[in-house]
């Protein structure tokens, strides 16, 4: 299904995430940036340019699928829009979530290599072992988020309606951009009740993510604090 400015929405998400994630996967080079107040709001710079590039992009899906060219998505307008999003969603965590064990993979494969030396036979064992675990992770990851996506189609018109809901803050039947764009800004309230609404995340992962959010903005704030009291 053609929808050209979410395929972009996407690939500005898969920056964003892997730019995070990199940093987290480096500790040492974390507390660093921690400890440089220009490095830390150059990161935080460029994460923000990403958010309100993924605004922008928003609106311009907004307006991709105003068929009417009203301003406004009316529901069967929403529902393309929903179902294009959930279809690229899917394959973006997919996709998220398999390059993620994969490199935890990778790095528990050099951590043994060290450990095992010169012993080629050992080795491919290992490596096969991991090869196998590595197979059986992916096939659960794509098998997992393959349910959510079968959840949404199978009830579409219940969890549509719940999402056009959500965005509907005026309840008038009708979205209009700023609603739109809100509800695909990513870590914002309506964003949270957004992907529940349409069954892409539980209530109970919302919670999670928000206390890990803001376990890593206190541990960040700690860091801060301890350097500038040291310097």
């Amino acid at each position: 299904m053609a929808a050209p400015h979410l395929d972009e929405y996407f690939r500005v998400q898969t920056e964003l995430v892997g730019e995070a994630a990199e940093l987290m996967g480096d500790p040492l080079g974390y507390i660093m940036m921690l400890g440089n107040p220009t490095k830390l709001e150059e990161f935080r710079q460029a994460q923000a340019k990403k958010v309100e590039q993924l605004r922008e992009i928003t609106g311009k899906s907004f307006d991709h699928h105003d068929i009417n060219s009203n301003s406004v998505l009316e529901v069967g307008e929403s529902q393309v829009l929903f179902a294009h999003f959930v279809e690229r969603l899917v394959q973006f965590w997919t996709n998220i979530a398999c390059n993620d064990i994969m490199k935890a993979v990778a790095k528990k494969t050099e951590m043994i290599k060290t450990m095992i030396g010169d012993d080629p036979a050992k080795l491919k064992e290992v490596e096969d072992k991991l090869a196998e675990e590595l197979e059986k992770a992916r096939q659960n990851i794509i098998a997992t988020f393959a349910e959510r996506r079968e959840a949404y189609t199978s009830d579409k018109a219940a969890k549509d309606a719940a999402a056009f809901a959500v965005l509907d803050k005026d309840g008038d039947g009708k979205l209009t951009k700023e609603m739109v764009v809100e509800g695909l800004t990513p870590k914002t309230d309506t964003h949270y009740l957004f992907m529940v609404a349409l069954g892409m995340s539980t209530k109970e992962e919302v919670e999670e993510e928000k206390k890990a959010e803001a376990q890593r903005d206190l541990c960040a704030a700690g860091a801060q604090a301890g350097f500038q009291a040291a310097g």
